[in-house]
């Protein structure tokens, strides 16, 4: 690598806890004549093992990230059933994960919104999942949780999707519905609304932390809170209609899942705007 006429650079790329060897030359743009310095030898660090954190069955650990220093989790779980089922919700931004067994790798895929990812394997499999954001963002969050209760509803505290759905045959000039699905536990839901500008949908709906709970907004927003669950998973959608709007306004909903447990999740936000005309 040529640099000009600086007198620093960096090697990067390079492999942890390997020697390297040197040389640099000096080159005339006059003359075009060269002189070599004398060379070194530089061996890397050996690059530190991250600590390897137990994951119980059935728990939901949240870690943080700072977007400055890459901060890289690692998570151990010990499967006592042939099926194991890991589930990653990414707070905000995306996160990059890798989940071996056994010293194998299985996944590395990066992780946008809430994603279930089972494998089948033997009872008394090991496990290793290595988190990392992929994104620059600071102060951002994800939560992970891995278990073998294949009796179990996919990722009890979770719904299948956390999508928000409006219906636009029911969306009328002061009024809006909107459908969520839930699970087969029975879950406090909390709705909640704010009237917003065109402009602010795309960062209100795109920069939200999907893991800060209600009580980071004003008591103003709330909607209600109801309870809801359905045996069958398949059927376990509840709507809702919120009135007392103003005509031809952009509002924002967000809906609160509040587990009997103190897990709480949240949805996608869902922009809406009502009718102009009615």
């Amino acid at each position: 690598m040529c640099i000009g006429n600086k007198n620093t650079y960096t090697v990067s790329n390079l492999s942890s806890n390997t020697q390297y060897y040197f040389d640099v030359f000096v080159v005339s743009l006059l003359t075009n004549a060269s002189a070599a310095y004398t060379g070194t030898f530089a061996k890397t660090w050996m690059e530190p093992k991250p600590k390897i954190m137990p994951l119980k069955d059935g728990k939901i650990v949240q870690i943080k990230f700072d977007g400055k220093n890459q901060k890289v989790y690692s998570f151990q779980y010990q499967a006592i059933n042939k099926k194991v089922q890991f589930t990653l919700q990414p707070c905000r931004g995306q996160i990059r994960a890798q989940i071996s067994r056994n010293g194998k790798l299985l996944v590395s895929e990066t992780i946008q919104s809430l994603r279930h990812i089972t494998f089948k394997g033997k009872m008394m499999d090991k496990y290793l999942a290595v988190l990392k954001s992929s994104d620059s963002i600071s102060n951002s969050s994800a939560m992970i949780q891995a278990s073998s209760h294949i009796h179990k509803t996919l990722f009890p505290f979770f719904p299948a999707s956390l999508k928000i759905k409006s219906f636009n045959k029911l969306r009328t000039c002061d009024s809006i519905t909107i459908a969520w699905l839930g699970t087969q536990e029975r879950n406090m839901y909390c709705v909640y609304k704010k009237k917003i500008r065109e402009d602010e949908i795309l960062r209100e709906t795109t920069s939200v932390d999907q893991c800060l709970g209600p009580e980071s907004r004003p008591r103003s927003e709330k909607v209600l809170c109801k309870y809801f669950h359905d045996i069958n998973v398949q059927k376990a959608v509840t709507t809702e209609t919120i009135g007392g709007l103003e005509k031809g306004t952009p509002y924002l909903f967000d809906v609160y899942l509040v587990g009997s447990s103190g897990i709480l999740v949240r949805y996608q936000s869902k922009a809406v705007k009502t009718r102009k005309t009615c």
